[in-house]
């Protein structure tokens, strides 16, 4: 895990276009991982939402959902945030 949280999620971008869903997810989760009391809540929320909707990609619904609701407590409009959290529930 190297370069900045806006790196990583600069490089899950790229390998979720490249179809690497596993490497993207754990791409975002190594991001999530540097993030802290400043990194910006829109960088946090943009990265769970990736990551719930990868972790629904690969049938882990509990990782979904977790990721999802962290999502909604950061930004509880997120209407993406609630959809996510709905999908892993079904």
């Amino acid at each position: 895990m190297t370069g900045t949280v806006e790196d990583l999620k600069t490089r899950g971008n790229a390998q979720l276009a490249d179809g690497d869903v596993a490497g993207a997810l754990a791409t975002y989760q190594d991001a999530l991982e540097l993030c802290n009391s400043g990194t910006a809540p829109e960088l946090v929320v943009a990265l769970r939402l990736n990551a719930s909707l990868l972790s629904l990609k690969c049938g882990d619904a509990d990782s979904a959902l977790a990721h999802a609701q962290a999502a909604a407590a950061l930004a509880p409009t997120s209407a993406k945030a609630h959809y996510r959290a709905a999908c892993a529930q079904l």
